[in-house]
């Protein structure tokens, strides 16, 4: 996510974590579900 603003960064890496996508644990992200993460970075492009 380069030339992303953290604010930016901080709430697709929220919304991700609503959707239970990923988790964020000990400041490192766990994917949870590999193909809807896909979707969702498909759609941001």
């Amino acid at each position: 996510m380069v030339g992303t603003s953290r604010e930016t960064v901080s709430r697709f890496l929220t919304t991700l974590e609503k959707a239970k996508v990923i988790s964020l644990i000990d400041n490192k992200i766990i994917i949870k579900d590999k193909k809807e993460l896909l979707k969702y970075v498909k759609s941001s492009e």
